[in-house]
């Protein structure tokens, strides 16, 4: 069967049950593996089943519907089932190489990556490459060529951009309304609508049912897509001129600046805006240039200015790469910086192509779109291939922090690429730092290098850590004795029972008598913002108990102060300003305001 154009593929205003049925399954599907992640069942205990699992069952049902009129088209078949391997292979390789597994017979999970880098690292690039790869797809199959023709190309583009973006709009009202419902009915005291509506066994079938309705509303309506794409286009391009005139202001501004901030050595300029003026220039190049049949309407004058802007970009996005380039010489790599890296590489051959384009004989800028498609083409086989072994920024960034960590001399940067292995750089991090920690003088280490990586290897969520591991996290003011065995035992226990304990990164023991009993009682404070205690209290057999818990009221003062008063031992108690009220069995604590600030003497 041939390729078939869009207007002959428009489906009519009607909503295919196999698509809705499709999308219920999809949402039962979600359910059902997000119903073994709380207890670590099969498959949510096994990220390299999980995590392809999870992708495929978003990406794929996603990808019909967008394509729902070739759904009989063999072109399409054969890129589902490439694209099904490579993102169940990647995936699995993936979680296999940097999530691990929990330890067997362990009784508290470890976290070996959190969930936001694997977004970051993994499913983020994968998600681009699927947006760049889609319109590619559609064009395949609309017009029987992979790239061209180019007005083709951008309308698929665009649209398909612009139907997404509707159908999360769609999507999120529809939770707004479901949202606002169960307000209501809680508002009458009926707090079964509101519980229904949060179960996953409604969300998330009713979120797949919903998006999939957008979906095909929004294509059975292609006029009213075009009418709304063409006029924003058409109003995001009467902005050109404003980036064009900053572009220009701010590269003649630059020019003479760049010796003497690339004599600095370590930082040029934070790239991060750089960046961004190159983005939002080249998205705004593409509103006015569209599908490149019709001029942009800006007058002569303003056409031809508008060719100085892609030089003076190549000077803002070189500028860019070489800072980044200059931060990861010194600091090594790591996956932001790597990231940094293709985005600024990727800046650099826009500015380049465009300026090309810009001053090339015939239309205004009329090999824009022979550029875009070269350099998506590029930016799509540099996604593909960071989610494999051959250029996968986690990888590439272990060993680049692993050889800065056995070159440099300096203690901190030796210290910070140790790190980086042991808690940011997932399970191959973690064996890259354990092979550090055993290294011989011989082969390259020293006793200062092991005892760092041993160090390094402590976990920083307290919930990785072991009994004596969390104890050391405890901090003593000059002073205080060592804890007793005893009261070691009631830490440990309060920890297992209260899950708020269970969580705390940063904590601190002091020793006064609190109840005013004439003993010395034990007050663990969560010392990263003041705001829980609990007092432990010893008996007359010497063994200790959790008696008290609760939330610390506090002044203004800051935590800063608070936490160096603390530190130097300046702390005490002091008698209370209210006594407490009774009421009936209860206790109200009456917690007076702080007092008027002291007017300051001439």
């Amino acid at each position: 069967m041939g390729p078939m154009t869009d207007a002959a593929r428009d489906p009519k205003p009607s909503l295919p049950l196999a698509a809705l049925a499709i999308a219920l399954v999809q949402g039962l599907l979600l359910w059902w593996l997000s119903t073994g992640t709380p207890d670590g069942r099969w498959p949510a205990g096994d990220p390299r089943v999980m995590l392809p699992l999870v992708l495929l069952i978003a990406v794929l049902p996603l990808s019909l519907h967008l394509l729902w009129p070739f759904k009989r088209e063999r072109v399409l078949h054969l890129a589902f089932v490439t694209g099904a391997v490579v993102v169940a292979v990647t995936a699995a390789w993936f979680a296999a190489t940097h999530i691990g597994l929990d330890a067997p017979g362990s009784d508290r999970p470890r976290r070996r990556y959190d969930d936001g880098d694997i977004v970051a690292a993994f499913v983020l690039p994968l998600a681009i490459a699927w947006l760049l790869a889609m319109p590619l797809l559609k064009l395949r199959l609309t017009s029987g060529r992979w790239t061209g023709p180019y007005p083709s190309l951008f309308d698929i583009t665009w649209r398909g951009a612009l139907t997404l973006a509707e159908a999360a709009l769609f999507t999120g009202v529809f939770w707004l309304l479901m949202g606002l419902a169960g307000m209501l009915f809680d508002l009458l005291g009926i707090d079964g609508v509101a519980n229904f509506i949060s179960e996953p066994l409604f969300a998330m079938p009713a979120t797949t049912l919903v998006g999939t309705l957008a979906i095909h509303l929004i294509g059975a309506s292609a006029g009213m897509v075009d009418g709304l794409l063409r006029q924003l286009l058409n109003l995001l391009k009467w902005l050109l001129p404003l980036a064009g005139v900053i572009v220009i202001a701010f590269a003649l501004a630059l020019l003479p600046k760049l010796p003497s901030l690339l004599a600095e050595g370590q930082k040029v300029m934070d790239a991060v805006w750089l960046l961004w003026l190159v983005a939002l220039t080249v998205l705004l190049l593409n509103a006015a240039y569209q599908s490149g049949q019709e001029p942009p309407g800006y007058g002569r004058i303003i056409e031809q200015t508008l060719r100085v802007v892609p030089p003076l970009l190549v000077i803002v996005a070189a500028t860019a790469l070489y800072s980044l380039a200059l931060r990861t010489s010194l600091f090594g790599l790591t996956p932001a910086r790597y990231w940094g890296l293709v985005t600024a590489a990727a800046a650099l051959a826009y500015a380049v192509g465009y300026s090309i384009a810009a001053w090339a004989p015939g239309r205004w800028f009329a090999r824009m779109g022979g550029i875009n498609i070269a350099l998506a083409l590029a930016l799509l086989a540099v996604l593909l291939l960071s989610v494999t072994p051959m250029a996968d920024p986690l990888r590439r960034s272990i060993d680049s922090q692993a050889r800065r960590a056995l070159a440099v001399t300096d203690a901190e940067a030796r210290d910070g690429a140790l790190r980086f292995l042991g808690r940011e750089a997932g399970a191959a991090g973690r064996t890259r730092l354990e092979g550090i920690a055993r290294l011989s003088d011989a082969e390259g280490g020293s006793s200062a290098l092991r005892a760092a990586a041993t160090l390094a290897q402590r976990p920083t969520d307290p919930r990785d850590d072991d009994d004596e591991a969390w104890l050391a996290r405890i901090e003593l003011p000059p002073g205080s004795p060592a804890l007793e065995p005893g009261l070691q035992t009631a830490l440990n226990s309060a920890r297992v029972k209260d899950s708020y304990l269970y969580g705390v990164k940063r904590m601190m023991l002091l020793r006064s008598d609190f109840d005013g009993d004439g003993i010395p009682d034990a007050l663990l404070l969560e010392s990263e913002d003041f705001h829980l205690f609990w007092l432990f209290g010893v008996g007359d057999d010497g063994s200790w108990t959790m008696r008290s818990n609760g939330m610390l009221g506090r002044s203004g003062t800051r935590v800063v102060d608070l936490r160096a008063a603390l530190q130097g031992g300046d702390f005490g108690t002091l008698p209370p300003q209210l006594r407490d009220l009774r009421v009936g069995d209860d206790r109200l604590m009456l917690r007076p305001s702080d007092p008027p600030p002291v007017p300051a003497q001439d």
